[in-house]
């Protein structure tokens, strides 16, 4: 390995990846027994293999102490929320991957690995699927790595004398896991849907069940157990397989075991429907899972469940959008589509009683219950806890352009109608994708460069949106970057899952303009406003929140973001646009004014003069000083410590007339600037300031 396997390991540990070691091909001797063993390198160290796989620091540290130069392996499925497509170069898997991506299109961009023995390893978000080895009939060499399975992690040694490594950047920190192409999962569920008789008859058991290790062999005997009953298989028969299967394990797995498993599969009847019942085999439903969305199918009784935009109420209600169809005969058919509260037993009843009058003959209680459980765990599974100590390291403040857009944080800059709202949003977003050296003339600086612009917009159309983009090109020499488009009707909340359907990349900035509209024209209701930031949250990214003033504060220090004061707790950073337009029309002077920040103090009022051309627009640093709107937008006790550096001296009446102030309201702030020995009284009557220098404010 090219670093210490304990540190490796206890970053896996600490993304969310369950490890566990596995034998070192630097040890002489591999802890399967055997004297030519065929899987150097991949054996489990722990007594029950993968079943032992965690992200505790403490077991993990205790392992790699123990077997300094042990491999690293990263359990698969849903312990880690992965799972892996294994292209098996040996087994013609390349010519497999080939075939599959010319015929159905290249995979998405995802962490890959490649293996010490030339293969790949392509890590996806995870799916239901089984662990299973040749996993598609026309396309050798490609296995699928899910529940209860795992794989050799990076940078574990091989024996061919190379190590398991990321290919080029592609890491579990820098590129996001991708959804499980469905190109693939189609193939799956075509043969999920096969008689099992064209499984089974011919099993060649030493073929199947060759070095399955500890952690695998109790699940792997027990649904081949099944196979055989849901066969009607005879006993003596199923018996004689079930103990050859066992004998093959790595270490082989105790007889006495293996007949109680026979003994558990045959209390059932025989059935086609016994594995997926009782095991989580080939035609057990498959789950996909996508923030608000959650996908079951049900591939034996071709039945397929969907239910988006999910949301868990205060008063215990979980509802979304249920979509049930059939897919008996090739064709697809509805059952219920229909507004749906998961949590409600009556709910569930009425579903069942509707559904059984449909599609009779399926177990349809047991199939709604498992929907409302699979649906409940994915609302309510939150996030893991993380240890917080007063070591740990510090992460600075990022930004995407300072100073205006943090990173990774939802920033609103707001204004009345016709400050240029839309022009400075798209300008600023401009200046970050295309990295242009125009930022540093402008007093900006470019600190991480987006990749992928979204745009959603319900205000205008795309016809502006290219017109101001080109204009704003041509006037700042800005690179032609591609700006990711979406027109909008209804709120975030109801369309997210709309929109993510149809993104050909994962956004790294937004733009939302505007807010009114994007709450679903309720910008008052904290409701609404709440759920509007739980949708954009679920991109992940930057994100520039384009707001609107209310008339009755417009203009004054009071001014904020019109609609809810959850807008002001949950933005982390807000500009307002103040502006004068000077009397030809084709310039607007513009003024930002930072009125809240939660990391860190504010920044400086920053300016621009925008001018509007026929072929371009303009945009260029503009004199603050000349701008009486971006004055009255400063704190009062700001304006106050201004006004006594100018003059010197003055009377609590004298400032209050100059700054068209209430008199009250200048003396309290003369007393909050006493306490931070800012101003000083000189007598009975006159105020003067203590400092000369300029504070930020």
């Amino acid at each position: 390995m090219t670093a210490k396997p304990l540190a490796i390991a206890s970053r896996y540990g600490e993304l969310g990846y369950a490890v566990f070691p596995c034998h070192s091909i630097l040890d002489e001797k591999c802890t399967c027994g055997k004297k030519a063993c065929k899987s150097p390198g991949k054996h489990p160290l722990t007594v029950n293999g993968v079943k032992d796989a965690t992200v505790d620091p403490g077991q993990i540290t205790k392992w790699w102490t123990e077997h300094p130069t042990a491999n690293i392996a990263i359990a698969t499925g849903k312990i880690s929320g992965i799972t892996v497509l294994d292209v098996d170069l040996k087994s013609r898997g390349l010519e497999s991957l080939e075939a599959i991506q010319s015929k159905y299109g290249k995979f998405p961009d995802t962490p890959l690995v490649l293996t010490g023995g030339g293969g790949f390893h392509y890590y996806f978000r995870y799916v239901n699927l089984p662990n299973k080895a040749n996993a598609f009939k026309e396309y050798p060499g490609l296995d699928i790595r899910s529940n209860g399975g795992y794989v050799i992690a990076p940078y574990s040694n091989h024996i061919s004398g190379r190590a398991y490594e990321w290919e080029a950047e592609s890491t579990l920190t820098k590129v996001p896991l991708a959804s499980f192409p469905e190109a693939l999962l189609g193939l799956f569920r075509e043969q999920s849907e096969l008689k099992e008789e064209e499984d089974t008859p011919g099993v060649d058991v030493e073929a199947v069940f060759e070095g399955i290790p500890k952690g695998q062999r109790d699940q792997e005997i027990f649904r081949y157990a099944c196979r055989l009953r849901a066969q009607d298989r005879d006993r003596n028969e199923a018996e004689v397989l079930i103990l050859a299967a066992a004998d093959r394990c790595s270490p082989p797995f105790p007889h006495k075991e293996a007949a109680e498993k026979l003994a558990s599969a045959w209390k059932y009847p025989p059935s086609p429907d016994l594995v997926a019942e009782l095991t989580e085999d080939t035609i057990a439903p498959l789950i996909t899972q996508d923030e608000r969305t959650v996908t079951i199918e049900w591939t034996a009784k071709q039945v397929r469940a969907v239910a988006k935009t999910l949301k868990e109420h205060s008063d215990g209600r979980i509802t979304g959008q249920l979509t049930l169809t059939s897919t008996l005969g090739g064709k697809s058919r509805p059952l219920r589509s229909a507004l749906f509260n998961f949590a409600a037993l009556r709910s569930r009843t009425s579903l069942v009683k509707d559904l059984q009058s449909k599609m009779p003959g399926l177990n349809w209680d047991t199939m709604v219950e498992y929907l409302c459980a699979i649906v409940t765990e994915h609302v309510q599974g939150g996030a893991q806890v993380e240890i917080v100590t007063p070591e740990d390291d510090v992460k600075p403040n990022e930004y995407m352009l300072w100073p205006f857009l943090v990173k990774d944080h939802p920033i609103i800059i707001f204004g009345q109608e016709g400050t240029g709202k839309s022009y400075l949003a798209l300008f600023l977003a401009n200046i970050a994708l295309s990295n242009s050296p125009v930022a540093k003339k402008l007093g900006l600086r470019v600190d991480s460069v987006p990749q992928h612009l979204l745009y959603l917009d319900w205000e205008g159309t795309v016809d502006v949106l290219r017109e101001r983009t080109a204009k704003l090109a041509a006037g700042m020499m800005l690179e032609n970057v591609p700006i990711m488009y979406r027109p909008c009707g209804r709120s975030l909340f109801s369309d997210i899952d709309a929109i993510k359907a149809v993104l050909p990349h994962k956004p790294d900035l937004v733009i939302i303009d505007s807010l009114i509209l994007a709450c679903g024209g309720d910008a008052v209701d904290a409701r609404s406003v709440g759920e509007f930031f739980m949708a954009l949250h679920s991109f992940g990214c930057t994100s520039l929140l384009i707001g609107h003033s209310p008339k009755h504060t417009a203009g004054t220090s009071a001014s904020s973001v019109f609609g809810s004061s959850v807008f002001q707790f949950l933005a982390r950073s807000i500009w307002e646009i103040r502006t004068d337009q000077e009397e030809h029309g084709d310039v607007i002077k513009v003024g930002l004014v930072h009125k809240k920040i939660n990391y860190g103090p504010r920044e400086r009022p920053v300016g621009f003069d925008i001018t509007f051309k026929d072929d371009m627009t303009l945009i260029t640093p503009g004199d603050l000083s000349s701008m009486p709107s971006v004055d009255s937008a400063r704190p009062l006790s700001f304006r106050v410590l201004s006004y006594l550096r100018e003059q010197g001296k003055s009377t609590t009446r004298d400032i209050a007339e100059a700054l068209d102030a209430p008199q009250n309201h200048v003396r309290s702030n003369l007393s909050r600037l006493v306490k931070r020995d800012k101003v000083i009284k000189m007598d009975n009557k006159h105020w003067a300031a203590l400092v000369t220098e300029d504070d930020p404010w």
